[in-house]
């Protein structure tokens, strides 16, 4: 049964609760032999900040990591193509690594990844044309006078295949051209 993250929360603080509350009893006759020796203040304070407050934090991780039950991930008949967007400027060093850690995913579902070399003064947009043949689902577009990356990111860029703008709700993450990419990342 999956409970929900409002759910657990509740319980995992009622159970803490309840475990502070036990503390409390259970550290009363601590404090009256502790209190006999440093006085009442300092050994409320201790006892306080020794046991019971540490004490509430561990129970409430302990109850929220018992009931953490995700659901089984449901593997998809068929993945959904996808879109990366990299806008870059002077990247020609580090762009090479991006598209490799982005070929390293094993995506089961169409991948296109369309790289927009917003004006580079270096040789950003020739190594991206290079790297067309290693890999096919790589796209270059280069922009003749730097523009700002964030024209395309914005979705101000036009789409060459069909003068549609690409539509920023949808970019679920804003990477550089210079970000690599774990194996588990798509």
């Amino acid at each position: 049964m999956y409970l929900k993250v409002n759910t657990k929360f509740q319980l995992a603080l009622s159970g803490a609760i309840l475990w502070g509350a036990f503390s409390v009893w259970a550290s009363q006759f601590w404090y009256q032999d502790l209190s006999a020796v440093i006085g009442g203040f300092f050994a409320g304070f201790l006892i306080l900040f020794i046991a019971i407050i540490p004490g509430f934090i561990n129970a409430f991780m302990i109850f929220s990591l018992f009931m953490d039950k995700r659901p089984v991930r449901k593997h998809l008949d068929t993945y959904p193509p996808i879109s990366i967007l990299i806008a870059a400027y002077n990247e020609e060093s580090v762009i090479a690594d991006t598209l490799e850690s982005i070929s390293k995913q094993n995506y089961p579902g169409g991948l296109e990844v369309i790289f927009v070399d917003d004006g580079s003064k270096d040789q950003t947009h020739a190594v991206c044309h290079q790297l067309t043949n290693t890999y096919p689902w790589l796209r270059c577009i280069q922009q003749e006078t730097n523009q700002g990356n964030w024209l395309y990111i914005a979705g101000r860029g036009t789409d060459p295949r069909g003068g549609r703008r690409f539509n920023p709700k949808k970019q679920a993450d804003d990477h550089d051209s210079d970000s690599s990419y774990r194996s588990i990342w798509l």
